[in-house]
C-alpha cells in the first residue's frame, strides 16, 4: 500500500457530502443530548459550572475551596464564559445547558480538524472521512461534546494542533513554523494540561519529518527550541501562578490518593487495558446516576469495536515497514509514537492514583484514529468509501439512540445549584 502524501492530494470532493452528513448528524445527537441528559449528569458537571459561574460574575479565578476544578488552566473557562455571558441572569439549569451547547460546537470542530488529519496526513480525503465517522459514532465523545466541561476544549486544540503541525511540516520548517506550533501547542496547555503530549509528538513528527531533517540535524533541534519556547511564553504563567497558589495540584494532581497503582505487568496492565477498551466507547465513567453497568450484549459489541480498533492500529505499525513513501511512513510512526507517549502519561499518572479513562486519549484522536483508518484502507481495497458510509450509519445510528432513548432515561440527580 502507498499513501499519497499532501503534495500528491487530488481533488476528490466526494467525500465531502458523506462528511457534511456525518457533521449535520452528530449536531442533532449531541444537541439532543445536551437537554435529554439531566443537568448536572456528567461526572464534575457542577464543579466546571462553578468555575465559570465565578468567573462570569465575579470576574476573578476561584479558589480550590469553591472548585476543586480550580486546578485547571482558564481557557475554556473564559471562552465559556464569554459564551455565557448574554444569558448570564438566567437561572442555574438554562445556563447550564447553553454552555453545554458551546461543547457541542467544539464537539464539531474536533471532527473537522480529524477530517483535514486524514486528508492531509495521509493523504486521501475518505481517509479522513472515516476517521470523522469513528469519532462522531463513538458514544463517549457524544456525552462529553454535551456536557459542561474542558474536555471538549482539549480535544478541538490539540487535534487543531496536531494537524497544524501536519500542515506546517510539510514546508521544511524553520523557525516561523516551528514557533506557530509552539504557540498553539502553549494555548492547548493553558486548556488542560494533558495537552503536554504535544511536546514529544511535536519532536518525533516534526523534527523527524523528512522535509525537516533535509534541512539538517541542528536546525531541526533549534526548530524544537524555538518550539518549546514559544509555548513556554503562553503557558508557564499560569502553571508558576497556579503552583504559588494551590501547590502541585495545579499539576494534574486533583486527587490525593493513598493507593498507587502502578501499571505493573501483567495483572495491572491487563486491568488498565480492559477498562480503557470499554470507557473508550461507553460513557458510563463519565456520568452520574447511571446504571451500574450496561447491558452485557452492549459491553461485549463495544469491546469488540475496541479489540477491532486494536488490532487495525497495530496492523497499520507494522505496515510502517513496508510502507516506501517515506512522508507517508513518518507520518504512521510518529502516530504509533503518540500512542506509546500516552501509555508512558498513564503510566506516570497511575503512579498517583488508579485511574484508566480513556478520554484522556481523546487529546490524540487524530493519530489514533489514522492508523485505523489506514488499516481499514488498505483491507476494504476499492470499497473503501462504501465501508466509510457504512460505519458512520452504524455509529451515527447507535448514538441517536444514546442520545434520545438511554441518555433520556436517565434519573435526574438531586442536586439544587443556583
Amino acid at each position: 500500500m502507498r499513501l499519497r502524501t499532501q503534495e500528491d492530494i487530488p481533488a476528490d470532493t466526494r467525500p465531502r457530502p458523506i462528511l457534511i452528513g456525518i457533521l449535520v448528524l452528530f449536531f442533532i445527537a449531541a444537541s439532543g443530548s445536551c437537554f435529554t441528559l439531566p443537568d448536572w449528569q456528567s461526572s464534575d458537571e457542577p464543579f466546571h459550572y462553578y468555575y465559570v459561574k465565578i468567573l462570569l460574575h465575579e470576574h476573578r479565578l476561584p479558589s480550590h475551596q469553591e472548585t476543586y476544578q480550580a486546578a485547571h488552566p482558564p481557557v475554556y473557562y473564559g471562552l465559556a464564559a464569554l459564551w455565557a455571558w448574554p444569558f448570564k441572569s438566567a437561572d442555574a439549569g438554562f445556563l447550564n445547558n447553553w454552555i453545554r451547547l458551546l461543547s457541542v460546537f467544539l464537539g464539531l470542530g474536533t471532527l473537522g480538524f480529524v477530517y483535514l488529519i486524514g486528508r492531509d496526513g495521509a493523504g486521501s480525503a475518505w481517509a479522513g472521512a472515516c476517521m470523522a465517522a469513528l469519532v462522531a459514532g463513538n458514544p463517549s465523545f457524544l456525552a462529553l461534546s454535551s456536557v459542561v466541561s474542558n474536555d471538549p476544549c482539549v480535544f478541538f486544540a490539540c487535534t487543531g494542533a496536531i494537524w497544524l503541525m501536519i500542515k506546517t511540516a510539510h514546508s521544511g520548517g524553520g523557525f516561523k513554523t516551528a514557533a506557530l506550533c509552539g504557540l498553539a501547542a502553549g494555548l492547548c496547555c493553558l486548556t488542560k494540561i494533558s495537552a503536554s503530549i504535544l511536546i514529544p509528538f511535536f519532536f518525533v513528527y516534526f523534527c523527524f519529518h523528512p522535509d525537516v531533517r533535509a534541512r539538517g540535524a541542528t536546525r531541526a533541534l533549534a526548530d524544537f527550541a524555538v518550539f518549546c519556547g514559544a509555548a513556554l511564553v503562553v503557558c508557564s504563567w499560569w502553571f508558576i501562578l497556579g503552583y504559588l497558589r494551590i501547590g502541585d495540584k495545579v499539576l494534574f494532581n486533583p486527587v490525593s490518593a493513598l493507593n498507587p497503582n502502578p501499571l505493573y505487568i501483567p495483572e495491572n496492565f491487563l486491568w488498565f487495558m480492559k477498562i480503557n477498551m470499554l470507557n473508550f466507547w461507553l460513557p458510563m465513567d463519565y456520568l452520574r446516576g447511571g446504571p451500574a453497568g450496561a447491558p452485557m450484549a452492549i459491553k461485549a459489541g463495544y469491546f469488540g469495536a475496541s479489540l477491532l480498533g486494536l488490532l487495525l492500529v497495530l496492523r497499520s505499525v507494522i505496515l510502517v515497514f513496508k510502507q516506501e513513501n517515506p512522508r507517508a511512513r513518518h507520518i504512521m510512526a510518529a502516530s504509533a509514537a503518540a500512542c506509546l507517549v500516552f501509555l508512558v502519561q498513564m503510566y506516570m499518572y497511575n503512579m498517583k492514583v488508579p485511574v484508566a479513562q480513556a478520554r484522556y486519549a481523546f487529546t490524540i484522536l487524530g493519530p489514533v484514529t489514522l492508523l485505523a483508518a489506514i488499516s481499514l484502507k488498505d483491507i476494504a481495497g476499492r470499497w473503501f468509501p462504501q465501508t466509510t458510509v457504512a460505519v458512520a450509519i452504524a455509529g451515527l445510528g447507535m448514538n441517536m439512540v444514546w442520545a434520545f432513548v438511554y441518555f433520556a432515561g436517565m434519573a435526574p440527580l438531586p442536586f439544587h445549584i443556583q
